[in-house]
């Protein structure tokens, strides 16, 4: 029972930091772009 619960933590904090990473990818590519366009 604690070992389901576990991985359902895990499994929810792995997606989280993977949404993170993405938001930080696009902010930091549309920031390139926004200085070439400068």
């Amino acid at each position: 029972m604690n070992v389901n619960i576990n991985l359902a933590e895990l499994k929810d904090l792995f997606e989280n930091r993977c949404k993170i990473m993405k938001r930080k990818l696009f902010k930091a590519i549309r920031d390139k772009e926004i200085g070439i366009d400068k």
